[in-house]
């Protein structure tokens, strides 16, 4: 992705409401057990509360945790990165990241931890 942990590039929406989201695709369905994420880099912005959705296919989307909402503290520093780990790991290919609060403006560069590969053979 190209919004990940320690990249220049952060996602923001054009908007901020709650209409707006950040979507990725892992390529293929994979075992997620931790989601890792910053604010922007170069501006003092950043989601502090988002809900996480999860899918096979890109169009029946799951809440994960029945839409608990994940808190990220907010203290000014952007680069800090802030971990949380899902109660159970979450497969799915596809992934939202829905911002429900923000400092600023709504923010947020992500990485995703996988816990296993669902093909042993196709090691990345």
């Amino acid at each position: 992705g190209g919004n990940g942990i320690h990249s220049q590039r952060c996602w923001a929406p054009r908007m901020a409401d709650y209409d707006e989201w950040l979507q990725m695709d892992l390529g293929r369905n994979e075992t997620v057990g931790t989601v890792s994420t910053q604010g922007d880099p170069k501006r003092g912005w950043q989601v502090t509360q988002f809900i996480v959705k999860a899918s096979y296919d890109g169009q029946d989307w799951r809440d994960v945790q029945c839409g608990r909402i994940w808190n990220i503290p907010w203290n000014g520093n952007t680069n800090q990165i802030y971990t949380i780990q899902f109660e159970k790991p979450v497969l799915a290919r596809y992934l939202r990241f829905l911002p429900i609060a923000w400092a600023n403006y709504p923010a947020m560069r992500v990485s995703v931890g996988v816990v296993k590969s669902t093909s042993e053979t196709n090691k990345e």
